[in-house]
């Protein structure tokens, strides 16, 4: 049995093959056994990409894929096509990518079927087969449904969410996407309401992941060297690399500053996602950024998601918060649904 999984990104695409000996039923029995890298943009449609992996991996009519799952950056529709806008900055966004186009043409008899999702739906069938005693760090303890709603968030090149409800039938969570990300940005503080302000000059309207993002991140810094009239040291390659590393190691109060105020912004949209779902199985945390700024999430972060709201505050509290820290959250979801695919399919 042979899965194909993918994490299809702006940048990089990652694509992974998967084999099992047996009957395959038990996710557990399959074993990487190729990965490949390759730049977004190098290809022209998604059909074009797959091909080329399945030609480095040796795929072929003889040697087929029993089931494919592919994490796009951006909304799927039904799990079968793109439906989001152009972005220009994301070639994939580009590509009208439908799955009925992986199963024909050059690639007729050598993926059998397939699934798009959503990469933060992704995200979110990761969390399922994650080791939790081992890729989760605690940042607010409290006692944890087994079965309980759960809601993921995780800031990057953008700010992506996903909740989690268990079905009772199927014994296992589904994955709901969420654009909530791009929802407006409220300010907390007279401080915050100045930072809207800017972001909304900037980019001629204030969503949450203009602060709460690697981009915020940058867009942060410009606004308190503003404030303070500062000259903004504008990185050559990585603005966001600059300001992350400068204030984790307390070299300029200006970086410090702007980072604390997007991971305060940062909680509250954690207060406002809990709000929303009332996760009972935690509120998770997810992308390599929350890894890197483990040490401030602690301290800052933290305080806010539990303290930050005087009328709901308590029950905030009962929910627990976590950082995952698994690398690759998105390829281990299309490998969750990869499998489920095909048991799904071999069942019948």
């Amino acid at each position: 049995v042979r899965l194909l999984t993918g994490d299809v990104g702006g940048t990089n695409a990652r694509l992974e093959l998967f084999e099992a000996e047996g009957d395959g039923f038990d996710s557990a029995s399959f074993a990487l056994v190729y990965s490949k890298v390759y730049a977004s943009s190098a290809f022209e449609s998604l059909p074009a990409l797959v091909l080329q992996f399945a030609r480095d991996a040796s795929l072929s009519t003889d040697k087929p894929v029993d089931a494919c799952c592919l994490a796009m950056c951006g909304p799927v529709k039904d799990e079968q096509f793109m439906c989001g806008p152009v972005l220009p900055e994301q070639p994939p966004t580009t590509w009208k990518a439908h799955v009925k186009d992986l199963l024909q043409g050059d690639l007729k008899g050598i993926v059998k079927q397939a699934v798009m999702v959503n990469d933060f739906v992704a995200v979110g069938l990761g969390l399922t087969a994650i080791d939790r005693s081992t890729q989760l760090h605690t940042l607010h303890d409290a006692p944890r449904e087994k079965e309980g709603v759960m809601a993921c968030i995780g800031a990057g090149t953008g700010l992506g969410e996903a909740f989690l409800v268990w079905q009772q039938q199927q014994q296992q969570f589904m994955v709901y996407p969420s654009e909530g990300g791009m929802t407006e940005l409220h300010a907390h503080s007279e401080q915050e309401w100045r930072l809207r302000n800017f972001v909304t000059k900037l980019n001629g309207y204030a969503t949450v992941e203009g602060v709460v993002s690697g981009p915020g991140l940058a867009n942060t810094y410009r606004f308190v060297c503003e404030e303070k009239g500062v000259k903004p040291q504008e990185a050559e390659k990585d603005l966001q690399k600059y300001v992350t590393e400068q204030a984790l190691q307390r070299q300029d109060p200006v970086c410090l500053e702007a980072l604390d105020l997007v991971l305060q912004a940062y909680a509250a949209e954690c207060r406002a996602l809990a709000l929303r779902y009332l996760p009972s199985g935690g509120v998770y945390i997810c992308g390599n950024l929350a890894q890197i700024l483990l040490p401030r999430l602690h301290t800052v972060l933290t305080q806010a998601y539990t303290h930050g709201d005087p009328v709901m505050g308590e029950l905030l509290r009962t929910f627990p918060l976590y950082v995952v820290t698994h690398a690759e959250l998105g390829l281990l979801g299309a490998k969750v649904r990869a499998h489920r695919l095909w048991r799904c399919s071999a069942s019948e």
